[in-house]
Formats: C-alpha cells, sequence, structure tokens
C-alpha cells in the first residue's frame, strides 16, 4: 500500500456500502481505488491480506492510531468500510459523493505531501 490519503465512509450493511460504490463508479470514480472492507468481505487494495493488515494500510493511507481501534470495532461489529485512498482531489469528490449517503458516517484522512 501506497502512502496517499483517504475517504473512509462506514455502512451498517453491506447492501448499502456497495450501493455506494456502485454510485461512486457511476460518476466517473476509478474503481481501482475503492475498497470495500467488512468483517468476512476484502474487494480492493485496502486489507488485501486480511483483516490482520488493515491498520498498516490505514496507517498508509492518513488515518491516526488512535482512530484505527474503531475501525477494527465497527468492522468486528457488522459494519462495513467504503474506503477511497488516492490524491487529495479525489479523495475529496468521493467524500463528497459519499456524504450525500444517509446511512453513512464519512470521514477524510490525509497525509502531509
Amino acid at each position: 500500500m501506497n502512502k496517499s490519503s483517504c475517504c473512509i465512509a462506514v455502512f451498517p450493511d453491506y447492501t448499502a456500502a456497495v450501493e455506494a460504490i456502485d454510485r461512486l463508479v457511476a460518476s466517473s470514480m476509478d474503481k481501482d481505488l475503492i475498497s470495500l472492507v467488512g468483517k468476512d468481505v476484502q474487494h480492493g487494495k485496502v486489507g488485501l491480506n486480511g483483516l490482520s493488515s488493515l491498520n498498516d494500510d490505514l496507517l498508509q493511507l492518513g488515518v491516526q492510531e488512535a482512530t484505527l481501534h474503531c475501525y477494527q470495532c465497527m468492522i468486528h461489529g457488522g459494519s462495513f468500510l467504503v474506503v477511497v485512498s488516492g490524491n487529495y482531489e479525489q479523495v475529496e469528490n468521493a467524500c463528497e459523493h459519499l456524504e450525500k449517503n444517509t446511512q453513512a458516517d464519512v470521514a477524510l484522512h490525509l497525509n502531509a505531501p
């Protein structure tokens, strides 16, 4: 995982997360920038080696250590993360789209250049 920034949206169920991804792709978001992570689900680059690698991946994407535990707890509690990684413009654009979803809790995590 390369160091970059990310937008993370937490969804309460799989269907809502997949629908959000479909809307991102329909808005011309590069599919390769999008990951879906759940307790038993992984699509994309983030968490590619399982939940044990999730913390390392998220640290590379600007997530602070204090927040990692929160994301892990949400996943183990049954939530799903939609993670969009990339440059600032891509990540900001993804956040704008994801924030329109009433089921999502969206956070922007930036790495210093």
